[in-house]
């Protein structure tokens, strides 16, 4: 069985059991079913001699009646007897012969039978041991992909995270500097998801668990929505936007906008969906009249 991972995988070692398991149950019903034919086979030649020594025995007694009323001799007789011997001791000897026969010729099928599947095995496991080898290569090399060009990304947000913070810093104390100070912090919002969003790609421990790590946070949905609509509002109020969206943002509900645990990444993607209109209407949990969703363009 292919057993030369270099690490324990649940997947792999459930297939090769279950091959195994496969494999016993053949033998064991293939066993059973050869043992059948030949115990069958067994009491058909059995049978077949049976009637042939009662039909031998008929025919001799019948001889003996006759040699009988003809007044053969003794002598005759007793030279008669000593031919049935050797013809019964002939006989004793032939079916011997062909019982070891036969089951030289059975334990031969046997080990015939035996090397066929030895060797139908050894091929399937060579391929599957191969088709393994060659997708752990193939995971390696992704893997090693994903390795540089997540070091490639976050030196490239690592550059542009700093420029923001060097806008931030040297941003002038008036309303353009106000709105740069917003700008970057934007940026540095951006570039801190992005870069967390390359970790959950380059995750390869969670994705050979079949599974996603979830790290659930507490997050303003007010906030969350407000964020999503100043980075798509440009999108959205631009000439191509087929309807764009409306927020209640400043309603009682929408200042009180209930708190949720979401991962922050999931949460603004949602958010971003609705901002641009691809989801239809978002309920509130905390207010049910309250809606946030598209609209259709006000005028002027």
């Amino acid at each position: 069985m292919p057993t030369t991972d270099k690490k324990p995988q649940p997947e792999r070692a459930s297939t090769d059991e279950g091959l195994r398991s496969e494999r016993e149950k053949s033998d064991i019903e293939y066993a059973t079913a050869q043992t059948s034919i030949e115990a069958g086979a067994d009491t058909a030649i059995q049978q077949a001699r049976e009637s042939t020594d009662e039909l031998l025995q008929a025919t001799r007694e019948n001889a003996d009646v006759r040699l009988s009323r003809s007044g053969t001799s003794a002598q005759a007789r007793e030279s008669v007897e000593r031919e049935r011997v050797h013809e019964d001791t002939a006989l004793q000897a032939e079916r011997a012969t062909a019982d070891a026969e036969r089951r030289d010729e059975r334990a031969e099928s046997r080990r015939a039978l035996a090397i066929l599947l030895h060797l139908e095995r050894a091929e399937t496991d060579s391929r599957l041991l191969l088709e393994r080898t060659r997708a752990d290569e193939g995971l390696a090399t992704r893997d090693q992909f994903m390795g540089m060009v997540s070091h490639d990304l976050r030196t490239l947000l690592g550059g542009i995270a700093l420029q923001a913070a060097l806008l931030k810093r040297n941003a002038a104390e008036d309303e353009v500097g106000s709105r740069s100070v917003q700008a970057a912090e934007k940026i540095q919002r951006f570039t801190a998801r992005m870069n967390r969003l390359i970790g959950d790609l380059v995750d390869v421990a969670s994705m050979e668990e079949g599974r996603i790590r979830v790290t659930p946070a507490l997050q303003d949905a007010t906030a969350l929505v407000r964020e999503s609509v100043e980075a798509f509002q440009p999108l959205a109020s631009s000439p191509a936007a087929d309807s764009w969206s409306w927020v209640f943002s400043s309603s009682p509900w929408g200042r009180r906008a209930p708190m949720v645990a979401a991962m922050e990444s999931s949460a603004s993607r949602i958010a971003a969906k609705v901002v641009i209109g691809s989801c239809p209407i978002l309920q509130v949990a905390d207010h049910p009249g309250g809606t946030v969703g598209p609209g259709p363009r006000p005028s002027g």
